[in-house]
């Protein structure tokens, strides 16, 4: 039974551990907050990643069953703040772009992004292209060569 208590105590500590490092992981860099509204009305603001391209700026969710991006494919009209600024924009799928992003991603993010995709596999991410105000977007990333 102490053996079982032991076991258990470890396995709650390991959870605590994963769950304070992704957090911290994916508050790493810059943080944009998208306020998207569901269904009955209700605003939600989700904390997520941003990376400029040459061709745009992109979004990723997760999954494809993140809660935030089931409520942005009901009503693409969000609202973006960056840099302490907030613009109406509109989300679109980009899934053709979302290996790009994943890459540029890895890049800008660095360990934050490993961290974060050692615990939700990039397989099943979900690329989103911000459409909106120029003043929504960010100096382009190169990745090196």
């Amino acid at each position: 039974m102490k053996r079982l208590a032991r076991f258990a105590a470890y396995a709650v500590a390991v959870v605590v551990v994963l769950v304070a490092l992704l957090f911290v992981a994916s508050e790493s860099g810059e943080v944009v907050v998208l306020t998207s509204v569901d269904a009955s009305g209700e605003f939600h603001e989700t904390r997520v990643w941003i990376i400029d391209i040459e061709d745009g700026t992109y979004l990723r969710a997760g999954t494809a069953e993140s809660a935030w991006l089931e409520r942005v494919l009901a009503r693409p009209q969000v609202t973006l703040e960056r840099a302490r600024e907030r613009r109406e924009v509109r989300l679109l799928l980009a899934e053709d772009m979302t290996s790009t992003v994943n890459a540029h991603m890895a890049y800008k993010y660095g360990v934050a992004d490993m961290v974060v995709g050692a615990l939700v596999p990039r397989s099943n991410a979900v690329a989103l292209r911000v459409v909106g105000p120029s003043s929504a977007r960010g100096t382009p990333l190169a990745l090196p060569r």
